[in-house]
C-alpha cells in the first residue's frame, strides 16, 4: 500500500525516519525503494542516510539535487524496514 498522493522530499525523509519505505514517480521504477539507515553499535558508520534497494542489492543513496526539490515522492505504508 502507498500514500495515494505524491509529497515532497522532506514528507518522505519524515517518513524514512519513521521506518517508511519511499520512491519516486520519476524514476519510472517500483522495485526501487529507499529507506533511512541508522548506525548500530557495531555499524562502521556513525551517522544515519539513506540507502537505496534495486534488484535485490542495497546500497548508500547519494541523492540529487533535482530529487530533493522534487514533488513526486511516493510512501510505502506498511512496508517498514
Amino acid at each position: 500500500m502507498t500514500e495515494k498522493q505524491p509529497v515532497s522530499f522532506s514528507k518522505a525523509l519524515d517518513a524514512m525516519k519513521a521506518g517508511q519505505t519511499c520512491s519516486r514517480v520519476g524514476w519510472n521504477n517500483t522495485d526501487i525503494k529507499v529507506r533511512a539507515q541508522f548506525p548500530t553499535k557495531d555499524s562502521m558508520n556513525t551517522e544515519p542516510y539513506i540507502v537505496m534497494e534495486k534488484n535485490g542489492k542495497c546500497f548508500p543513496l547519494d541523492i540529487s539535487c533535482e530529487s530533493l526539490f522534487a514533488n513526486d515522492w511516493i510512501i510505502h505504508l506498511g512496508l517498514k524496514s
